[in-house]
């Protein structure tokens, strides 16, 4: 795949402004988010090992996004290495962060998937069928896979030259990994467990016969995970041009940062939304306290709780139906993703 961004040397092209951008709106998006969620949860006391895994991914995000920043400010990254000064050009700290990349990727995307995963696990332990067992043990087993594989990949990219500093002192004495061959096959691996993470609650879903509207609205924001995904196919091609074009690394390498940096942020925040769906409704029962009430006393007709029409000769008993019609929507509004499933449902 050709870079169509590419541009000849001594031009004083520059995408540095580019990175700076994605990296300052990957860093406060996703955190606010994330942020967003566990203070809602922390406030119902709703806090779980997902909320934990999503804040840590979160935390290695914004790293990540500072560590761009650092690199394309002061060390050259969407510049090409001719137009830089001979002190940057040589300097070793462009591949250290180039390092520090790479290292802060695989935990990130752990813990994201991890958030995910342990939606999942809470969500199939409150039914049993032969589809929720099969689910739940496929669960346990990506939750193996993910931190086996991210852990392995983690250790590789420390130790992936010898001695370690080679990684970002190019003209030391000693061996490295091929970095671009490893590069594919992470991306690969990548993909196959986001998607594998993505199709995991599909199949139950979609058999639900109760809830469908919040079925729909989960099944939507879980498939959010699929830009994530794209992302990932989309670094992947970058890297094609990046290997092609070693000699000028801080300029080829700017589109697989830019690819990455929107990956690892986009997964945060589809993770987060998948169970934010009482928050927002927290949020706008705060700023449009009426509109909740009115709703639900005016539509209660269309609704699946329905209250008695009123009648001339019992007013009062016609009002406690109705409140109770109100109460019994609002607790429907606030139902957690993790507690859809239930008993009785059939698939």
């Amino acid at each position: 795949m050709s870079d169509t961004l590419t541009s000849p040397a001594g031009t004083g092209a520059d995408r540095s402004s580019s990175l700076i951008g994605i990296g300052i709106v990957c860093a406060i998006i996703p955190s606010l988010i994330v942020m967003l969620r566990v203070g809602y949860r922390i406030s119902t006391r709703t806090v779980s090992i997902s909320d934990i895994c999503i804040t840590l991914a979160m935390i290695l995000n914004l790293g990540h996004s500072i560590v761009v920043i650092i690199a394309a400010v002061y060390w050259g990254f969407g510049k090409h290495e001719a137009d830089l000064s001979a002190n940057i050009r040589n300097a070793p700290q462009g591949l250290l962060y180039f390092w520090l990349d790479q290292l802060l990727s695989k935990p990130t995307m752990m813990f994201t998937k991890l958030s995910l995963i342990f939606i999942y696990r809470r969500l199939f332990q409150t039914t049993s069928t032969a589809l929720i067992r099969f689910c739940r043990g496929l669960n346990y087993f990506l939750t193996i896979l993910i931190v086996g594989y991210y852990s392995a990949t983690f250790l590789i990219v420390i130790f992936e030259c010898t001695p370690v500093d080679k990684s970002w002192h190019r003209h030391k004495p000693g061996t490295c990994i091929n970095k671009y061959i490893f590069f594919y096959f992470t991306g690969a691996v990548n993909i196959t467990t986001s998607l594998l993470v993505i199709s995991m609650p599909l199949p139950v879903l979609v058999k639900l016969k109760h809830r469908k509207t919040k079925i729909t609205q989960l099944l939507g924001l879980i498939l959010l995970g699929l830009i994530d995904t794209a992302a990932s196919v989309i670094r992947m091609f970058t890297l094609t041009s990046a290997a092609a074009s070693a000699a000028d690394f801080t300029w080829t390498i700017t589109s697989s940062l830019l690819a990455t940096r929107l990956e690892n942020s986009i997964a945060v925040i589809a993770a987060s939304l998948v169970v934010m769906r009482p928050c927002f409704t927290a949020i706008h029962r705060m700023i449009y306290p009426d509109s909740h009430t009115h709703r639900s006393i005016s539509g209660n007709k269309y609704s699946g709780y329905m209250a008695s029409p009123p009648n001339k000769s019992g007013g009062g008993d016609v009002w406690n139906k109705i409140t109770k019609v109100v109460e019994v929507e609002l607790a429907s509004r606030s139902i957690s993703t993790e507690d859809i499933l239930r008993s009785q449902d059939r698939f």
